[in-house]
């Protein structure tokens, strides 16, 4: 038995959470310590959007802008600033390993890679499948 350890064996979990989970309505009310960290943890990435799109007017109306580019590849820019990495390992228990692309997919940013990526594959149900697959592998 064959387990590919550098594949995110939670990435389902994150992509039902980011469904799930909603941005809290006002700015700065974040949810209470009684919430999982998975909860925390996607609301704060919720929240972290709305503030992006809000401090960037330009992509409240739209996605892309000329200059900008796609709002989901600025927002890629910092996940690196707000410890997407770590805040993952807390909230799932392992760290990301997938391309960036899949969790801002996940979070319904459109980006660059968009049509490259899904013009004739299902890069995220694949990666769901093989998440369930490996979990199931690891802790059966």
């Amino acid at each position: 038995m064959m387990i590919n350890c550098a594949m995110d064996y939670t990435y389902d979990l994150f992509v039902d959470d980011a469904k799930a989970y909603k941005a809290t309505p006002i700015k700065g009310v974040y949810p209470n310590s009684q919430v999982s960290a998975r909860e925390r943890f996607i609301v704060y990435l919720k929240n972290t959007i709305r503030d992006f799109k809000n401090d960037n007017p330009v992509y409240l109306a739209k996605s892309y802008d000329h200059s900008m580019g796609y709002v989901g590849d600025v927002f890629a820019t910092m996940l690196d600033d707000i410890n997407f990495s770590d805040m993952y390992k807390v909230a799932y228990g392992q760290k990301p390993h997938l391309d960036a692309w899949f969790y801002i997919h996940a979070l319904d940013f459109p980006m660059s890679e968009d049509i490259a990526r899904i013009f004739c594959a299902e890069p995220v149900k694949e990666a769901i499948m093989e998440a369930v697959e490996n979990r199931l592998k690891l802790f059966s």
